[in-house]
């Protein structure tokens, strides 16, 4: 990414740079043909978290048995996901590397500090993986900045949430 890009992405919250990691990713799978139940229940997961609003609702969010967040942390694929990936050109190994960068742009700042330069470093990660060069304007991701609620931006509404997720990519 260029200068600029990179410069936004610097303060923008964890949460934002998950949103985008995850935006990168379901494009990604649409591109490749990757669609099964387990891409759509990761996806539907993380679109959870800008939204999360505290330990009462972190808690029951992140225990939740998410078969390809749980590869992220060395669990097998789910065969579901095998399955598609056999049918693309994309690599069981490059498929693992994708989940867990775009799993950790967020997780690796859970129980500590929040992770700046990890999360950002994941992120492009994302962005390599993904043959991300480009990115849309990333204004509508000014509401979640990194000075905000220790990395993690304010707290999203349902409705803001929803407008992210229907931003095109």
């Amino acid at each position: 990414m260029d200068e600029a890009i990179n410069k936004i992405l610097n303060r923008l919250s964890l949460t934002a740079r998950l949103v985008i990691g995850v935006k990168c990713f379901e494009r990604y799978c649409q591109q490749h043909t990757l669609s099964c139940e387990s891409v759509q229940t990761l996806i539907d997961y993380l679109w959870l978290w800008p939204v999360i609003e505290g330990p009462n609702d972190f808690l029951p969010w992140e225990s939740q048995p998410i078969a390809l967040k749980d590869s992220a942390f060395g669990d097998a694929l789910p065969a579901d996901v095998v399955a598609v990936l056999k049918l693309s050109e994309v690599s069981e190994a490059t498929f693992e590397s994708l989940i867990e960068a775009l799993i950790d742009i967020i997780w690796s700042s859970f129980w500590g500090a929040p992770e700046d330069p990890l999360s950002l470093e994941n992120l492009e990660t994302v962005f390599q993986l993904t043959n991300t060069h480009e990115l849309p304007d990333l204004a509508p991701f000014d509401i979640s900045l990194y000075a905000d609620k220790e990395g993690n931006g304010h707290t999203l509404t349902a409705q803001q949430r929803d407008e992210w997720r229907q931003l095109a990519w």
